[in-house]
């Protein structure tokens, strides 16, 4: 509010001091009202104007290497609350000055309103006189014009102050006087507008004068009709009087006749000065804001689209090309990457039409992976559409991004994996298949948690072996038994390899929702998901493995029954004990074999209305393996509206729903 205020002074008074040393004394009298206005507005005006300025930075990427959370531990510190009497003094001392130029502002107006109702009236056209018994000078306020009554009815009152008191009430002069009052009251403190009053009202004066003159009279005759009326009568001080001071300044201006050379030399000095109040007087902000980086088409990762048209034909990114040519084609793209950031970021999707193009296709893989490219989708479009599946094109999470967009993606990718790992891996008393060949200790044969600390003999150790356990409490499958040559467990495991290690192991599947997969932390796509499986235990035969591998299947959303038969039917020729995901478990042994949805298909009525009801209730949608949203669900039962839809509410609150079936 101080700031505010001495803004408002200072330009108040730079207009001011230019008016009286510059304007005042020229005879451009309606010129100098406007500028008399705006110079009540401007400082009120100009204070509010602000001049934002954006300061450019440079973005900061954090380094996940080294960023840390930075905690900063204040002491507690005693806070003594004070309080300042000044502006309580302050506000009362102006609120009482308000209110004094109030009263003030208020009284002269009732009294002349007073006068109006309670002393004669006489209408001339759009002016009306008020005709007083007290002995007063003529004067105006609005189209009110106050004469003494005597002199009006004797016509002792000459035409031209008759005249010059029409002119206050043609030209409203009355307005300039209530705008500069009501700011008069709440600035009562200013000086200025004191003096800006006084100004206002002389320049009336001339306004007044000088239609009295082009009426035609005589300039002598009217000075001497001036000298008659000026006597020190009093007046209202809201109307505007004949008899106003300075009647030696009024008779020099009378004959002054501005040259219109001067007259455009003033006004053009204002536009230097109105500017410079404005820069000086004005509000200046600075917005820092982050320089976003115009990246050019060369340095934003590309997409890698391949696409089998024919047998032989090959497109990429919609550009014809061949398999001879196309590693060539693939290292054109992304050249602003190296090496391991091409193996980090990028991802490829390859398209088959049919199925004689996956020989093609398993050529194109081993293509990608000569071109550090490590991750790659293969879709068959033609399977896709005999299963009824709404296609939805593979997108590169980090297609169209920077090296630190991609970067980002690529960290929150391994901290996914990560958490999976560390959820399903962890060894622990209640993680039945954390045991150690030879380990210390016995489990519960239902539970499989430990029991008790027992030291085993070494010869007790070297003999301890995984067999099928064929208890019916338990549905584990996998218990301890010492093992010896003339054990009856004999001949329940084939002949071992020496030194052979028999610890239960794990398969950690991941499933995304693109129908990716990462295999023990190993990015896989369908097409390659079983070579990606082989890589690992290999030490181990077939029939080894399906006594003592254990698949873990996870992911941050609903599996569908469809991804789970297809991870089935993919492992069972590499053999597996048994299969465990969050709401079933497959033990390969038993004949087990992936459950069937809960509730089956969802009558088919209305499709659009059930994808509605479905959408109301939270329901997940799924293309197959893919999850989609509500709209492209209902689009895709307007286009099929043979689609099967199939509902699985094992969780009430969130079904599940598989456009296309399983």
């Amino acid at each position: 509010m101080e700031a505010f205020i001495l803004k408002s002074t200072a330009i108040l008074l730079v207009l001011y001091v230019f008016y009286k040393i510059l304007l005042e004394s020229t005879s451009i009298h309606k010129f100098k009202r406007v500028y008399l206005f705006l110079s009540l507005i401007l400082p009120f005006a100009i204070p509010f104007i602000t001049f934002t300025t954006y300061v450019e930075i440079e973005p900061i990427i954090e380094n996940f290497a080294t960023q840390q959370q930075q905690i900063i531990y204040a002491e507690p510190t005693q806070i003594i609350e004070t309080f300042n009497l000044w502006p309580v003094i302050l506000w009362t001392v102006y609120g009482l000055g308000v209110l004094f130029f109030g009263i003030k502002f208020f009284g002269n107006l009732f009294r002349l309103i007073q006068n109006m109702n309670k002393n004669p009236k006489r209408r001339n056209r759009q002016f009306t006189y008020i005709l007083l018994n007290d002995s007063m000078l003529p004067h105006t306020f609005f189209n009110f014009i106050f004469l003494n009554k005597k002199e009006f009815e004797s016509d002792k009152i000459p035409q031209e102050v008759l005249l010059h008191e029409q002119t206050h009430a043609t030209q409203m002069h009355s307005l300039d006087i209530i705008f500069v009052e009501l700011l008069q009251i709440l600035f009562w403190f200013n000086p200025l507008f004191y003096f800006i009053k006084k100004s206002i009202k002389l320049n009336h004066e001339f306004l007044a004068d000088e239609a009295v003159l082009q009426a035609g009279t005589i300039l002598s005759k009217y000075q001497t009709i001036l000298l008659a009326f000026s006597s020190n009568g009093e007046t209202p001080s809201l109307a505007n009087s004949i008899n106003f001071s300075s009647i030696k300044k009024r008779f020099t201006v009378m004959k002054t006749k501005t040259s219109k050379k001067a007259i455009l030399l003033r006004s053009l000095l204002l536009l230097p000065l109105v500017s410079i109040l404005i820069f000086g007087f004005s509000s200046k902000e600075t917005i820092q804001k982050q320089i976003e980086k115009s990246i050019s088409s060369t340095e934003k990762i590309q997409d890698i689209n391949i696409k089998i048209i024919e047998d032989s034909k090959i497109q990429l990114n919609g550009k014809s090309t061949n398999l001879a040519a196309l590693s060539t084609e693939i290292n054109k793209l992304n050249t602003h990457l190296t090496n391991e950031q091409k193996q980090k970021y990028l991802y490829a999707n390859v398209e088959i039409t049919k199925d004689s193009q996956k020989d093609l296709a398993e050529k194109i893989s081993e293509i990608l992976y000569a071109s550090n490219i490590r991750m790659w989708n293969i879709s068959n479009l033609e399977n896709e559409k005999n299963e009824g599946f709404k296609h939805i094109p593979f997108k590169s999470p980090t297609s169209g991004k920077s090296i630190a967009e991609a970067e980002i993606i690529y960290r929150e990718r391994l901290e996914e994996i990560d958490k999976y790992k560390k959820s399903i891996s962890q060894n622990s008393e209640n993680n039945p298949w954390s045991i150690e060949l030879g380990e210390t200790t016995e489990r519960d044969s239902v539970t499989r948690k430990i029991i008790s600390n027992k030291e085993k003999t070494d010869q007790q150790k070297s003999h301890t072996r995984f067999v099928f356990n064929t208890s019916k409490k338990t549905n584990t499958g996998l218990k301890k038994a010492k093992y010896s040559e003339n054990s009856n467990l004999k001949g329940l495991l084939p002949p071992l390899k020496p030194g052979l290690d028999l610890t239960a192991r794990n398969v950690d599947i991941v499933v995304f929702e693109d129908g990716t997969y990462t295999v023990n932390g190993v990015f896989s796509t369908k097409q390659n998901f079983v070579k990606t499986v082989n890589k690992f235990h290999q030490d181990i035969s077939a029939d080894v493995r399906n006594k003592i591998i254990n698949i873990h299947l996870e992911s941050k959303k609903y599996i569908p029954d469809a991804e789970v038969k297809f991870i089935y039917n993919s492992l069972k020729d590499y053999g597996f004990y048994r299969m465990v995901t969050p709401n079933q478990e497959i033990i390969l042994a038993k004949g087990n074999t992936p459950m069937e949805s809960t509730i089956g298909m969802f009558p088919m009525v209305n499709p659009e209305e059930t994808i509605k009801e479905l959408t109301k209730k939270g329901a997940e949608f799924y293309s197959g393996p893919h999850r989609i949203t509500p709209d492209e669900a209902l689009e895709l039962v307007k286009k099929f509206r043979e689609t099967p839809i199939e509902v699985n509410e094992n969780d009430p609150l969130k079904p599940i729903v598989i456009l296309g079936g399983c």
